[in-house]
């Protein structure tokens, strides 16, 4: 008789005789039986397990059986099962609505939700994302105006503030110069105010410029220092309509442009006269290089500045950009 190569049953060999079949057949179909026993039986929703490393031998156990990952594991919507140790399930309770999964090696599953850094946290243009502990992200809204990023006095999140006083310059404004009197508001909460002036030319030669501050028109008292023929001179103009350039071409022939600087100190002081400084550049009608430097104050009625002036004699300004700097 010949055998099976896996399970070893018994069937009748190639020559046996026909008589013997009966038996032959009987034979086999008892070994099958004996060898598929164990799947006989069991009930509804059991399922079929090995019951030891014997060929064929098994067992119809629970579907909850203890060797199981148990129905009762998981508790809600989203729950997850995560290994806490080797062949050790767990739950990984359903995180915050728009949180992430992360690896967290500290954490009994080795796994934690966390904030994500989608759109959600962001509100408004400008807003920075930040860590306001380890793995979690918060917002910091965007700040205002001229503020700058710094670090709050518990060193424990960026935050924005008015820069603190040290020379910072902050530009306000930009203005070109058109009319006869070009009048520009100046913003507050700044130490000095600084204009720069670049590309000034007039119509006519005979006109001249003149700085005014609140429509003020007298009471400026001027030292200028400035090139003139045989060299340097001094010159003295007092109680003046404004902080002028009596004597200085500025017409645009022979590209005669003037550019400049005028700060004025404690510009939103009620307290004492109004101090100013400043230099201007100029060529005048032989094509030569001239620079005056300057400083002064002005007695009128302490206020503070809220607005500047660029006055001619007559005529308007042809050309010219003043920019307007607030310094800390």
């Amino acid at each position: 008789m010949a055998n099976t190569t896996n399970f070893n049953w018994e069937t009748p060999d190639d020559t046996d005789l026909v008589k013997d079949g009966a038996a032959a057949i009987r034979t086999l179909g008892s070994a099958i039986d004996t060898s598929l026993v164990d799947l006989k039986g069991g009930t509804t929703d059991q399922v079929l397990a090995k019951n030891s490393n014997t060929d064929m031998d098994f067992k119809w156990v629970t579907s909850d059986d203890a060797n199981a990952i148990q129905n009762a594991i998981v508790d809600a919507k989203g729950d997850l099962i995560a290994a806490s140790a080797a062949d050790t399930p767990a739950r990984l309770a359903v995180g915050t609505d728009n949180y992430r999964l992360v690896a967290a090696s500290g954490e009994t599953t080795g796994l934690k939700y966390v904030a994500d850094t989608q759109n959600t946290v962001i509100d408004a243009a400008g807003d920075l994302v930040y860590g306001t502990a380890a793995d979690t992200l918060g917002r910091l809204a965007i700040g205002t105006a001229g503020q700058v990023l710094t670090v709050n006095s518990g060193a424990t999140a960026p935050e924005w503030k008015t820069a603190a006083s040290g020379g910072g310059m902050t530009l306000l404004s930009t203005t070109t110069l058109s009319s006869a009197t070009t009048t520009i508001s100046v913003g507050s909460g700044y130490v000095d105010l600084v204009l720069q002036f670049t590309g000034v030319y007039l119509p006519s030669a005979s006109q001249g410029l003149e700085i005014r501050y609140n429509t003020v028109s007298s009471g400026y008292n001027s030292v200028f220092l400035y090139q003139a023929s045989g060299g340097a001179s001094v010159e003295n103009q007092n109680n003046q309509n404004g902080i002028g350039t009596a004597g200085v071409a500025l017409t645009d022939a022979n590209n005669q442009y003037l550019f400049g600087y005028l700060r004025f100190f404690d510009y939103e002081g009620t307290a004492g006269m109004k101090s100013y400084q400043g230099q201007i550049a100029f060529r005048d009608d032989s094509e030569t290089y001239r620079f005056r430097a300057f400083f002064g104050a002005n007695s009128a009625t302490p206020a503070a500045i809220t607005q500047v002036q660029f006055v001619t004699g007559a005529a308007s300004f042809s050309a010219g950009t003043v920019k307007v700097y607030g310094v800390k």
